[in-house]
């Protein structure tokens, strides 16, 4: 999932990069205006090759590139605001001392980044072209759940019904 704009002048795409059931994903996410690029070889690629197709698939120019994992869908849309705040090339929300997504990159800061080709996907090519990473800390506890598992599906819907329901990035104001 990657999200880009030029918050001056009003403007933001979001762009999802799917392999598995990509189908079923673009016709949920297309009324939402969210455009998906599909990697038809998810079977022998990895995350980052997707990550890499939905970047490219961008169509204008932008200030800033959030890098989120479909499954982390708890992201208020505050903190990504507060997040392009912050100084550097690339800043990471930090909850409660873990870090989160979605990282947040500068156009300076994908320098080099795309063109990695090995070991560990993203945080690979962050370690290998050297990109200083910003932590910042939040109160956004959504920046660290992910829905990777049954059980961490259950904590996402506890977290909803407890109190803790929050508007996210993926929702319109």
């Amino acid at each position: 999932n990657i999200r880009y704009g030029k918050p001056e002048a009003g403007r933001e795409e979001i762009v999802a990069a799917a392999g598995y059931r990509g189908g079923e994903l673009e016709r949920c996410l297309a009324p939402l205006g969210v455009r998906v690029v599909r990697n038809r070889r998810f079977r022998e690629t990895q995350m980052f090759d997707s990550l890499k197709l939905g970047i490219a698939a961008l169509t204008g120019p932008w200030d800033v590139l959030f890098l989120l994992p479909g499954d982390v869908p708890l992201i208020r849309a505050g903190t990504l605001r507060a997040m392009m705040e912050q100084p550097g090339q690339a800043v990471r929300p930090v909850w409660n001392g873990r870090g989160g997504h979605p990282l947040m990159v500068r156009p300076e800061g994908l320098s080099g980044l795309l063109d990695y080709r090995g070991p560990d996907g993203l945080r690979g090519a962050v370690s290998a072209r050297g990109l200083t990473v910003t932590d910042f800390p939040v109160e956004d506890r959504g920046c660290t759940l992910d829905a990777d598992t049954r059980e961490d599906w259950e904590e996402i819907r506890a977290v909803l019904h407890c109190g803790e329901k929050q508007r996210t990035a993926h929702q319109r104001p």
